[in-house]
């Protein structure tokens, strides 16, 4: 049965991301398949990362398929994007690394 099989190899994969294609196949993918989407949303001035990722997931719907990757989940991106150094962040909610609201700019 092709469900059985599939399921088969998906065991089998140890990727940190999966995504559905333009196809609906689910496909392998690095866990930053959407951080140029989120860089890209990104402006010189700082702005609340909650509207970066939903500008985002607009493009995703507008662009390709996005099948219901979910805010939290970008979010994590962008945090994480603002730590290596990609992003600029300031006035994270309670200065904590887990703190859900903050604001976020392209490094100048």
């Amino acid at each position: 049965n092709d469900y059985n099989n599939l399921w088969n190899k998906l065991l089998k994969n140890n990727t940190d991301l999966r995504v559905l294609n333009i196809y609906n196949q689910i496909e392998e993918s690095d866990i930053a398949y959407y951080d140029n989407v989120l860089i890209s949303n990104c402006k010189t001035d700082f702005h609340h990362s909650h509207k970066v990722v939903g500008e985002a997931i607009g493009d995703l719907h507008n662009g390709f398929n996005s099948c219901g990757i979910g805010d939290s989940f970008l979010s994590e991106r962008l945090k994480h994007l603002c730590y290596n150094g990609e992003l600029q962040m300031r006035n994270q909610e309670h200065g904590q690394e887990n703190g859900i609201r903050f604001e976020v700019r392209l490094v100048n």
